[in-house]
């Protein structure tokens, strides 16, 4: 545990965005597993079958699509640390650490920052459940359906420790990275100063970003960004 802690101490900025990125994908997921259990609720109401099935339906697409997207984000940002945090794996790896605890160090930390934004996300989520349903309902073309708020702990609990196994699979994939660090490399790399961005990628994040702004207000309310582009 000293070690965990002098290690956030060290690198405050970049477990920081570890931490933004965990605190995002757990609100997420709790909050679609509350929705999915309203959802639920909702289909078994007298008369309400198809609009709780069409519902949870249309909740579960994003649903899935973020454990899967969760999983590659958490994976490139924790490998993106691990490359910051390359010349402290390297003296690690130089007194005998084998890449296998390496790793579990790494999921370790990731554990401790995953547990610590689940009580953002418990916030988050029953914060923004019920207007969020609202809302999601009533693009399902099926009107504005009300928030049943049944078993929502239990859902949110669910909901959540999915997503701590979600960001504990993208740590474990990070095997790769770290068993690629080799000690000595990875100390004369320390004292290379790290490569900026170039111009032309600069220009080309810029061109995008000016083609998005001019594209969002032909984005009609309730229209979808696929239909604007005639997809």
């Amino acid at each position: 545990m000293r070690l965990l802690l002098r290690d956030f101490k060290d690198a405050p900025l970049a477990w920081s965005g570890v931490m933004l990125v965990l605190i995002a994908s757990q609100t997420m997921v709790g909050l679609l597993a509350m929705m999915l259990s309203s959802a639920k609720a909702l289909g078994d109401l007298p008369g309400m079958a198809e609009q709780g099935r069409t519902a949870y339906q249309n909740l579960m697409i994003p649903f899935v699509a973020l454990l899967v997207a969760a999983v590659l984000i958490v994976l490139q940002v924790v490998s993106s640390v691990i490359n910051q945090r390359r010349r402290n794996l390297a003296l690690l790896a130089m007194q005998g650490a084998t890449p296998w605890q390496l790793t579990s160090l790494t999921c370790l930390r990731v554990l401790v920052l995953a547990l610590a934004t689940s009580v953002v996300s418990l916030a988050a989520s029953f914060l923004l459940a019920r207007p969020l349903y609202a809302w999601e309902t009533s693009q399902f073309l099926i009107g504005r359906q009300p928030f049943i708020a049944s078993h929502q702990l239990a859902s949110w609990t669910a909901g959540t420790s999915c997503g701590v196994v979600v960001a504990l699979i993208g740590t474990l994939l990070t095997i790769r990275t770290i068993s690629r660090i080799s000690p000595a490399e990875s100390l004369r790399a320390a004292n290379i100063p790290p490569k900026t961005a170039g111009s032309t990628r600069r220009i080309a994040a810029a061109l995008f970003l000016l083609a998005a702004l001019a594209e969002m207000p032909r984005i009609e309310p309730g229209q979808s960004a696929g239909h604007s582009f005639g997809w």
